[in-house]
């Protein structure tokens, strides 16, 4: 979980409080900044060494219903963890501020998220910029043919890259969430808020929600086991019997930003 905090000399940073998968996050973050050009003084604080067991019990008790309970010992938690940061000097690790790919003012993104960016999201990124068709279903070369079709790894996920320009010159892009979707949109939003950048200047699309069976298998396999081959087979036919979906969820996306 991310959070804002400005500091005397108004400068905003951002203090990491949770553990989780934090790498993605993290990465999602730095590369947010990076999209819309943001060049303030913003420095990272990692504070997840401090977790403590509260944390741990509060989410328990809000996935069994105790709601109230749960934000006592969350309140209890913070109380801790303010006081382990007031007593020790963090280091403080620069982000990386500048990018060719940095968004304009009158430009719009298109994000195809799923899980890590392999799949899924690029196959509607492909459809969206006319390297697969909308009239017909593809074969299974035509999907394996595809730019960066099954080749993202895990260090990758939470990285949003640049997949194209479409034919209205918006910016299309492809990220993996790594299954935090709530978490890494919510960070989106707060940084558009933070800033004052307009929301319909972006648009996400989970693109998971397409897939079949047949697509996870053929994922797990390839990018988990390093079975590319096989796995990437599967993949694309598990694809290729969903297609119409994405064409579906394309199509809706192109009528959003007419």
């Amino acid at each position: 979980m991310m959070d804002f905090k400005q500091d005397q000399e108004f400068r905003k940073s951002y203090f990491l409080i949770r553990g989780r998968k934090k790498r993605i996050v993290l990465q999602a973050l730095k590369w947010y900044l990076i999209l819309f050009n943001i060049e303030d003084d913003y420095q990272l604080l990692d504070l997840s060494s401090y977790e403590n067991r509260y944390f741990y019990w509060a989410g328990i008790m809000e996935k069994i219903g105790f709601d109230q309970l749960s934000k006592c010992l969350n309140k209890k938690a913070s109380n801790i963890l303010y006081k382990h940061y007031k007593n020790k000097q963090e280091s403080k690790i620069p982000l990386c501020k500048k990018t060719v790919q940095s968004v304009k003012e009158d430009a719009m993104i298109i994000i195809y998220h799923c899980y890590g960016a392999a799949h899924s999201s690029v196959l509607s990124a492909a459809i969206h910029l006319g390297y697969l068709p909308e009239d017909r279903i593809p074969g299974i070369r035509e999907i394996l043919k595809i730019p960066y079709f099954d080749k993202s790894n895990s260090k990758e996920i939470g990285i949003p890259f640049f997949y194209g320009l479409d034919n209205s010159g918006n910016k299309i892009y492809c990220q993996g969430m790594g299954g935090l979707d709530r978490i890494v949109k919510q960070l989106l939003k707060d940084i558009m808020r933070e800033y004052h950048i307009p929301e319909e200047r972006i648009i996400t699309v989970n693109t998971l929600k397409n897939v079949n069976i047949l697509v996870r298998i053929g994922g797990f396999l390839s990018r988990k086991l390093g079975l590319v081959f096989p796995g990437r087979i599967i993949v694309a036919f598990g694809l290729k019997l969903v297609y119409r979906r994405f064409i579906k969820t394309v199509s809706s996306v192109k009528m959003n930003i007419c």
